[in-house]
């Protein structure tokens, strides 16, 4: 079940979900229901399989927000090194 909390995974600075079974379409959805299961302080990414690789998707609270972390930007970058796109 993907409201399961051993489906978040913690890392130190961020937290993520592999759902393979949910829609690419609500994993940012999922995301940023997750947060409120995991650490609010920490960026929630959630990653869906498609069937040319993998969407990720990052949600955070608007307290991270106002910290000046553009995150789309971060994710933009990093999906521009891997050959993706976004952002």
């Amino acid at each position: 079940e993907i409201m399961d909390e051993e489906l978040i995974r913690d890392m130190e600075n961020l937290q993520y979900f592999h759902a393979p079974g949910v829609n690419t379409a609500v994993v940012g959805t999922v995301a940023g229901m997750l947060l409120g299961y995991g650490d609010w302080r920490r960026p929630m990414i959630g990653l869906g399989e498609t069937a040319d690789g993998l969407k990720v998707s990052l949600r955070c609270s608007r307290l991270l927000a106002f910290d000046g972390i553009h995150f789309g930007s971060i994710m933009r970058r990093v999906a521009e090194k891997v050959g993706g796109s976004g952002g």
